[in-house]
């Protein structure tokens, strides 16, 4: 998602306003409030996908693609992680 740097800061200033503490508050703030700006319909769906592909990817780095760990540390199945993982295309 890209937005325009006018448009940025006044993500920016809305999240210190809002005193968002901690990063993912702060990640869902700005990307709930860029897709509101474009006038995106299903809001949730684009944040949730969004975050869900960010989890996947750090757990696929940090457990070096060993499904069955990532699986484990998530807190979800190695069949799950795998569909995930087809879904987001990684």
């Amino acid at each position: 998602m890209r937005t325009d740097s006018h448009t940025q800061a006044m993500i920016v200033a809305g999240i210190r306003e809002a005193g968002y503490k901690g990063e993912v508050a702060t990640v869902a703030y700005y990307n709930v409030a860029a897709l509101e700006r474009e006038e995106a319909e299903n809001i949730w769906r684009k944040v949730m996908e969004e975050a869900e592909r960010g989890i996947l990817l750090a757990a696929s780095e940090l457990y070096q693609g060993n499904q069955t760990l990532m699986a484990r540390k998530l807190g979800i199945t190695r069949t799950t992680i795998r569909t995930k993982l087809a879904r987001h295309g990684l």
